[in-house]
C-alpha cells in the first residue's frame, strides 16, 4: 500500500530486508534438556537452563561442531565451579540483546557473563562477584568434524616486546588469537583473547587462566577459512 496525495493506493507486495541481531529464546522440550537458544547471524548456540553449560554450537551453514559436551568449564585452580554434571546454578538470561549471567553453586563466590554478538560469543568473569583470581578455563575441544580431524590453521602469539608473531601449538608465548579449521568446511572456529593469555594447547583442547577482576575476556566464533585477521577486526 502506498500513500499518494493523502490517498491510499494498493500496489503489489514489495519485499524488504529485515536485519536481526543475536537473540535468545527459551526452549522447553521435556524429557530432553530445557535450553536457552541463541540465534545469531553466524551461529546457533544452546545453553542448559539448569547449569548454564553451553552444549551445542552450529555455524552459519548449520554444521554442528559441538553437541552434548561442554563448550567450556572453569575452576579457581582448586575447586571446580562450572563443570559437566553441575545443576541448579542460578542463570539470568537476557533475550535482546542476547546475554547470559551465570552464578555456579547458587550465589557462590563467582559469576560469569556471556555476551552473544553476531559472529562470536564473548565470556568474562564478573569482578563484582568473583572472589578468586584468576579463573582457570578449560575448552575441552571435543568438536564434531565428519570430514576428518580439525587442525590449527593459525595461532597468533605475542612476544616479549608485545609484537604479534606466528606460533604453533605448544608455544610458551601468550596467545592473542587462533583459527581451528575443519576439512571441507566453509567456516573455521576462531578464538580471541583480550588481553593475550598463556594458553596451553593440547590437541584441540585449550586451558588458560583469565583475569577475574580486570575485565579479561575470551571469545569464540566462526570465520571464513584464512580470514582470522578480518574476524578480529570486527568490533
Amino acid at each position: 500500500m502506498r500513500i499518494i496525495n493523502d490517498k491510499e493506493i494498493r500496489t503489489a507486495a514489495l519485499s524488504f530486508y529485515l536485519v536481526v541481531d543475536a537473540f535468545l529464546e527459551f526452549v522447553y522440550r521435556y524429557p530432553e534438556r530445557n535450553v536457552f537458544r541463541v540465534s545469531a547471524p553466524r551461529y546457533i548456540a544452546e545453553m542448559d537452563m539448569d547449569s548454564g553449560l553451553t552444549r551445542r554450537l552450529a555455524d552459519d551453514d548449520g554444521s554442528v561442531r559441538l553437541d552434548g559436551t561442554p563448550l567450556f568449564t572453569f575452576s579457581d585452580g582448586k575447586k571446580d565451579w562450572l563443570f559437566d554434571g553441575c545443576t541448579n546454578n542460578s542463570i539470568w538470561p537476557t533475550p535482546v540483546p542476547a546475554a547470559l549471567t551465570g552464578a555456579p553453586s547458587s550465589y557462590g563466590d563467582c559469576r560469569y557473563r556471556m555476551r552473544f554478538n553476531p559472529d562470536r560469543i564473548t565470556t568474562r568473569m564478573d569482578p563484582g562477584w568473583t572472589r578468586f583470581d584468576p579463573t582457570h578455563f578449560t575448552v575441552p575441544g571435543k568438536w564434531i568434524s565428519p570430514e576428518g580431524p580439525p587442525a590449527w590453521a593459525r595461532i597468533i602469539a605475542v612476544d616479549d616486546h608485545g609484537k604479534e608473531v606466528e606460533a604453533k601449538p605448544g608455544t610458551k608465548l601468550k596467545i592473542a588469537a587462533a583459527e581451528l579449521a575443519f576439512p571441507g568446511a566453509q567456516w573455521s572456529l576462531a578464538f580471541a583473547f583480550t588481553p593475550p593469555q598463556p594458553v596451553t594447547v593440547n590437541g584441540t583442547e585449550m586451558q588458560f587462566p583469565l583475569g577475574s577482576l580486570t575485565g579479561d575476556t575470551w571469545s569464540i566464533g566462526f570465520c571464513n577459512p584464512g580470514q582470522l585477521d578480518a574476524w578480529r577486526k570486527v568490533p
